[in-house]
This record gives structure tokens, C-alpha cells and sequence, in this order.
């Protein structure tokens, strides 16, 4: 779901995960830009509704990560950092 880096140099992976059957969620890692390790993680709410999106996460320069979590009633934007 995502590939990207801030301006740091940090890089984001991000993956769409069902731990088990009906529980889905989002699993962002960040990484060193020297040699990979990791530097933390963030763990965020699924989209789960039909809809498809051009972009439901985006990194932001200075670091973190802005998310567009959906629900019936509208999107919201919140935004993750890892730890």
C-alpha cells in the first residue's frame, strides 16, 4: 500500500494485513535510509468499504504519515507517526 521516503531519508513500507478472517488492519514500517533497520512501526484501521482511492496514505516531509481512514459516514485524515 505504500513505498516512500521524507525528507530525512526515512522509508515507509506499508502493507494491508488480515490476521485473522474479518480483522484487517495496516501495517506501516519505518526504516533507515542507511542500511534498513527498523526504526519503528504503526499499526492504523483498515478501509474496508468498496470504494477504491488513488491514495489512502502519503508521507509527509518532515516525517510521520498522513492516513484517509473512511467510513460510511465521510473520511477523516489522521495522522501516525512510527514508534
Amino acid at each position: 500500500m505504500l513505498l516512500d521516503s521524507d525528507l530525512a531519508g526515512t522509508i515507509y513500507v506499508g502493507a494491508l494485513l488480515e490476521p485473522a478472517i474479518g480483522s484487517a488492519l495496516v501495517k506501516v514500517y519505518c526504516l533507515s535510509s542507511t542500511d534498513g533497520t527498523p526504526l519503528g512501526s504503526a499499526d492504523l484501521p483498515a478501509n474496508t468499504g468498496p470504494e477504491e482511492t488513488f491514495r489512502d496514505l502519503v508521507v509527509l516531509d518532515g516525517g510521520g504519515i498522513l492516513y484517509a481512514q473512511r467510513s460510511d459516514t465521510g473520511s477523516i485524515y489522521m495522522r501516525y507517526d512510527c514508534r
